[in-house]
């Protein structure tokens, strides 16, 4: 599974749009969209992964 499919996938999940993600990360629709992985992307996706999951229980 690529990286915008996993996006996709927790985005779902959560019942977010791209926006809504975007203004949790605090970035623009456009930033998610051109993202790649880097250090700072991983430790915002993991702290969106474990929001998404307490959101999730």
């Amino acid at each position: 599974m690529t990286l915008s499919e996993n996006i996709k996938n927790l985005r779902k999940r959560a019942v977010m749009t791209l926006e809504q993600l975007a203004d949790k990360l605090g970035v623009t629709r456009q930033t998610v969209s051109k993202w790649k992985i880097t250090y700072l992307f991983r430790m915002q996706i993991y702290c969106l992964r474990r929001q998404m999951f307490l959101t999730l229980r």
